[in-house]
């Protein structure tokens, strides 16, 4: 789970001709690529919320406020569909087959366990990956089974078998 970070803007302070009033105003939040900000008006000391379009998680601080400053603003990184259609992985610490997985896909910085086979001692194995920011490699060990295999033989698939 991300943490809740506070990111804070630069706020302007403008003095008015005798010094007698000032007027505070923040700057628009910088945009971020596959997201947006909640705000409700951009005054100094307001916070507003960083959010991102579906399928892309928060990589960074969600809430932010106008007087103070951080180089740092979040990214949007994006989800990963699993390229391959018939399986079952280790996800969330759970077997989970591919197709009751939605769109396949899974989150930013998720861990998967595609299950391999080890032909020599005829024994299954976990071999684990990383969603990073739209990129899921599936582990070169992984063999998708036959639509045959995956539905009438389920019980022949690495992740079925005795465990190494």
């Amino acid at each position: 789970m991300l943490k809740r970070l506070v990111l804070l803007l630069v706020c302007e302070v403008s003095l008015y001709n005798l010094g007698t009033s000032t007027t505070e105003t923040c700057q628009r939040p910088p945009a971020i690529p596959n997201g947006y900000t909640v705000v409700r008006q951009y005054d100094c000391k307001e916070k507003f919320e960083y959010k991102c379009h579906g399928n892309y998680i928060l990589d960074g601080a969600v809430e932010a406020q106008c007087e103070q400053t951080e180089n740092q603003k979040p990214v949007c990184r994006a989800s990963c569909v699993i390229s391959v259609r018939r399986g079952r992985i280790l996800y969330n610490n759970q077997k989970t087959w591919l197709h009751d997985l939605p769109e396949r896909r899974v989150q930013h910085a998720d861990r998967v366990a595609f299950y391999c086979k080890d032909k020599d001692r005829g024994c299954g194995y976990p071999v684990y990956t990383q969603c990073l920011d739209g990129n899921l490699t599936i582990p070169s060990c992984y063999k998708e089974p036959s639509s045959f295999t995956y539905n009438l033989h389920y019980n022949t698939l690495p992740s079925e078998i005795q465990q190494c």
